[in-house]
């Protein structure tokens, strides 16, 4: 399921389904998702910060894959904040949801023991925040990297993992197709009234 997200009037998130260009729009019956969940996530990014993908694994263990891309074409080398699509993926379930034109924050994080300083990113966004407050590099970044998230991606020159908070506070409505109810015409003598089905095949 891939949805937009958004922010209602009453400053909760919501989303709106995004629907084939050209198909006719009907009253369906809608299924809310709802993803409102905090925990630890572990980021990779690409050295000019126009891809990041990682996972985050919540208080109650359960884990969501992250991917994100950047949405313009402006080098997020030369800007302090920059737009990415992100999409969430429910390990358990496999629900899809989009967040689009989110804004991505440059940051300077300084390391408390060798006080080397690595640019991070930050997220504050009402559906998506996440805060860098660990920068791991070398063999703790491959751990991390070949146990959370991808070893192909460990063998890249100076990778590093961006740890931190995060929190998702998605609700997402899935439109489905209402079922459709049709007159059967009854042959034999002894009927009185018209047949009514109902179906939730498409091709009937």
């Amino acid at each position: 399921m891939v949805v937009e997200c958004g922010v209602a009037p009453t400053g909760l998130p919501y989303s709106k389904p995004t629907s084939p260009r050209g198909m006719r729009s009907t009253k369906s019956r809608g299924i809310i998702h709802s993803v409102l969940e905090k925990g630890t996530a572990r980021l990779i990014c690409d050295e000019d910060f126009r891809t990041l993908r990682g996972i985050l694994i919540t208080d109650n263990d359960d884990t969501f894959s992250i991917f994100g891309t950047l949405r313009s074409h402006e080098d997020p080398s030369t800007s302090h904040e920059f737009p990415m699509d992100i999409t969430i993926v429910d390990g358990d379930t496999a629900d899809r949801y989009e967040l689009l034109a989110v804004n991505v924050t440059l940051d300077h994080f300084q390391h408390p023991v060798t006080l080397a300083e690595h640019t991070v990113i930050k997220i504050d966004h009402p559906a998506f925040k996440f805060h860098t407050t660990e920068v791991l590099i070398g063999n703790k970044a491959d751990v991390a990297i070949h146990r959370f998230i991808d070893p192909k991606f460990s063998h890249e020159n100076e990778k590093k993992v961006l740890v931190g908070q995060m929190t998702l506070k998605v609700v997402a409505q899935e439109r489905t197709a209402p079922t459709t109810r049709r007159l059967s015409e009854c042959l034999s003598p002894s009927c009185t009234e018209e047949v009514i089905e109902q179906t939730d095949d498409f091709l009937a």
